[in-house]
């Protein structure tokens, strides 16, 4: 299903409203004028890219390699974020969760040099005998896509605010750099619980690794000790070691660990 059957009716009418507004003035500027079909960036002094640039020809060889094993096929390598399009949903009626995508906003993409630590690898899906290349504008995405929005709103509001050219050039390099993985899926209805998948696999890997309350706890109570041992002289009172972690958080750009005062008033 294509989000265009949903835009005027739909539970996300408002959000696909937003989007369209916001892609319409990113491909009105003239530096992103055509960004859809702009090519991905080689990894060089001057660009922003970790992984070579995708290949067809590489990619058929992973295919027939992968296969040959009796693997999935899959390749990663360097693309431009927007081939993925933007409007058509995968998993189709489910409501977006806007608080997710401000928050994706701030934590992910405040700054180019934030959004180049912070952006994750997406994944995109290719049926047998579709090439990548010629999918330019249209390719579906199977990671959650509230990353995908976050991005381009952001880059609208940086748009409005009017930068200096080195900072469009930044994002505009990002955009063209971004690691996605290819996928072989058999089918439309596979790609539907790929996408289902891959964001219960995401949900997983945060209940298997983020801190328990207990492990925050004993975090603390070893930042406390490890930061005494380094300032014998300097004792930290509960208040002390709440500030003392906000403030080193604050200063390392990182998006988890908030912390509560009544956690630390409890432990330390």
């Amino acid at each position: 299903m294509h989000v265009a059957d949903d835009l005027k009716s739909g539970v996300n009418k408002d959000l696909y409203a937003d989007l369209q507004g916001s892609l319409q003035r990113i491909t009105d500027h003239p530096l992103f004028n055509g960004v859809q079909v702009l090519e991905a960036l080689d990894i060089s002094a001057d660009s922003s890219a970790s992984v070579e640039p995708f290949s067809e020809d590489t990619w058929r060889r992973v295919k027939a390699g992968a296969i040959a094993k009796g693997f999935k096929p899959t390749y990663t390598a360097g693309g431009n974020i927007f081939w993925i399009d933007p409007y058509l949903s995968l998993v189709p009626g489910i409501p977006v969760n806007r608080k997710s995508i401000l928050k994706l906003q701030s934590s992910s993409f405040k700054t180019p040099q934030l959004a180049f630590e912070k952006r994750r690898a997406v994944h995109v899906g290719i049926l047998e005998g579709e090439e990548v290349l010629n999918m330019r504008g249209k390719l579906r995405l199977l990671s959650p896509d509230e990353e995908l929005y976050a991005f381009i709103f952001q880059l609208d509001n940086v748009l409005a605010s009017e930068p200096g050219e080195p900072e469009l050039e930044q994002w505009l390099a990002l955009a063209k750099s971004w690691t996605k993985t290819v996928e072989l899926v058999p089918s439309l209805t596979d790609i539907y619980w790929r996408c289902i998948n891959l964001r219960e696999d995401i949900g997983t890997s945060f209940d298997v690794f983020y801190r328990s309350c207990i492990q925050r706890a004993y975090e603390v109570i070893q930042f406390k000790l490890d930061y005494e041992r380094r300032s014998p002289n300097d004792v930290l009172s509960a208040a002390g070691v709440y500030q003392k972690w906000v403030a080193d958080f604050s200063k390392h750009e990182t998006s988890g660990g908030e912390l509560s005062k009544a956690l630390i008033l409890i432990r330390v």
